[in-house]
């Protein structure tokens, strides 16, 4: 009998304007509904700066993010630099000395590439540091090249923004002749 008060009759479910109670809880599922229909309504139209926007499947395209994007530019090179030994008996990479590798930024175990000035040779390979004024091919790369070989030695970098190349022209006994660091084509 009491619950019948409270609640309502379940005979007669529509005498909640008769129980204030009821009435509260009615109002409020009410209420309750209606912000659910606001935010689902809002969450599909939201404002933008210049009104009103669909934010469901439409055909407009999407504004364009920034995607970075990374170029291969040049980081070191060796211009000049002569072959005083190759050694086909050792696995491959190239020995640079450990002065001429610092000149340039060259790390041990960077990939460099390795291109004959006197005929048409090109290898990849990695460097690593020896002695003063060596310059030795080691490995496969030992077919390719023979003492007193002119080469260009260089080093790439992956980088989004401008970097300034550190180069040096070597002389006979692989000794930096000059500094090209402010890059110049006339030499």
């Amino acid at each position: 009998m009491a619950l019948q008060i409270l609640f309502g009759s379940p005979v007669y479910p529509l005498d909640f304007y008769y129980k204030p109670l009821t009435s509260l809880v009615w109002i409020g599922a009410g209420i309750y509904f209606l912000g659910g229909l606001i935010a689902a309504f809002y969450r599909r139209f939201r404002p933008g700066p210049k009104g009103p926007r669909w934010n469901g499947r439409s055909k407009r395209r999407r504004p364009k993010r920034w995607k970075m994007r990374l170029s291969q530019l040049l980081k070191a090179k060796l211009h000049q630099a002569r072959v005083t030994y190759a050694n086909p008996e050792y696995v491959g990479s190239i020995e640079i000395g450990r002065d001429l590798m610092e000149a340039v930024g060259l790390m041990d175990g960077e990939l460099v590439h390795v291109w004959a000035v006197d005929h048409t040779a090109r290898i990849e390979t990695y460097c690593f540091a020896g002695p003063p004024g060596v310059i030795g091919l080691n490995g496969g790369a030992a077919h390719f090249f023979q003492p007193g070989d002119r080469l260009v030695i260089a080093a790439f970098d992956l980088s989004d923004e401008p970097i300034i190349p550190k180069i040096a022209l070597l002389g006979e006994n692989n000794a930096i002749v000059r500094d090209m660091t402010p890059f110049s084509v006339l030499g």
